[in-house]
């Protein structure tokens, strides 16, 4: 799934807020701020590739934190 839109679904379904994903993605090393992953997610600001295989792999780490697969 795309990280953008499982984000989205992550956090309107309250799975995790903003800041537990930016965390996730910037300990494994994402350059972008919460403001700027904030604006991406919402489709304001796009963030380079080597930033979306981050989210990607952060996404991915903070549902295995919580039991589930999304």
């Amino acid at each position: 799934m795309d990280p953008r839109r499982l984000a989205t679904v992550l956090l309107e379904q309250d799975v995790l807020s903003l800041t537990e994903l930016w965390l996730h993605y910037w300990r494994n090393g994402g350059d972008a701020g919460e403001m700027e992953l904030e604006a991406f997610i919402n489709d304001i600001e796009v963030l380079p590739p080597l930033d979306l295989d981050v989210l990607a792999f952060a996404l991915d780490d903070a549902c295995q934190d919580r039991g589930g697969h999304w």
